[in-house]
């Protein structure tokens, strides 16, 4: 019997990299793949500046790859494009898995706050994300952890200005796909840090109130990155969806 085909779309700055444990956790239950978003990780094309061209990238991933109905999970920024992907692409997706996302576009304190990125990001570079993102993405406690602070710091310092960039210009401009909600008809899970500050549980139980026998799960002692931060909850919620 041929597995389910999982797609993870990695969040903001990372790349595929960031979705390691959960690959090598359910590799022997799904097909998984985890492409690099263009301009970050591996890729050598460009960075969109739209959300909805890092959707057609996904699309352009899944008939090359031959995947047909995938499962789709996307993590933050991954979450915007799944939104994004399933608005454009419906009939390219069995299931739906967001992470520690949000269905929203950003608020004008939001824009304002991608800005400054832009211009932060413009000045210094990839090393202002590095020292600065990882106090809003770990919890407390985890900020603490050599292990997993060093990893974030890792795949952050890999990726390039440019594609920052462009990835703040797509996150600012997208649009608000909370519509959406009521629409989704297939099986749908929701998971979000319990200490996650940038899309707190609160808000993704609303989300997943409104849409149709969804789940949602709360990921304990971690926060925005609860794939990386309680690894092994994350996986075993994964993987009890997935069954």
């Amino acid at each position: 019997m041929k597995k389910k085909a999982l797609v993870l779309i990695h969040g903001f700055p990372f790349d595929s990299s960031m979705w390691d444990e959960q690959k090598a956790f359910l590799k022997n239950f799904c097909d998984v793949h985890a492409p690099d978003l263009p301009g970050f990780g591996e890729s050598k094309i460009s960075a969109c500046s739209s959300i909805e061209d890092f959707a057609k990238f996904i699309k352009q991933y899944v008939e090359e790859e031959k995947l047909g109905r995938v499962i789709l999970c996307g993590f933050s920024m991954g979450g915007y494009i799944a939104f994004a992907f399933y608005e454009m692409f419906p009939q390219f997706v069995e299931a739906l898995i967001f992470a520690d996302t949000r269905a929203k576009d950003d608020s004008p304190e939001g824009k304002k706050g991608r800005d400054l990125a832009i211009r932060k990001a413009e000045i210094y570079g990839t090393d202002f994300f590095f020292e600065n993102m990882p106090e809003k993405l770990l919890s407390k406690e985890n900020l603490e952890n050599d292990l997993i602070l060093s990893k974030v710091k890792s795949i952050i310092s890999k990726q390039k200005k440019e594609s920052i960039i462009n990835a703040l210009i797509a996150m600012r401009e997208r649009k608000d796909r909370s519509f959406l909600l009521q629409k989704i008809d297939i099986p749908s899970l929701f998971i979000c840090g319990e200490k996650d500050i940038l899309s707190t549980p609160e808000e993704m139980r609303e989300m997943s109130e409104a849409v149709k026998n969804s789940r949602f799960e709360i990921v304990k002692d971690a926060g925005h990155l609860s794939n990386i931060e309680n690894s092994s909850q994350f996986n075993t919620i994964l993987l009890d969806f997935l069954k």
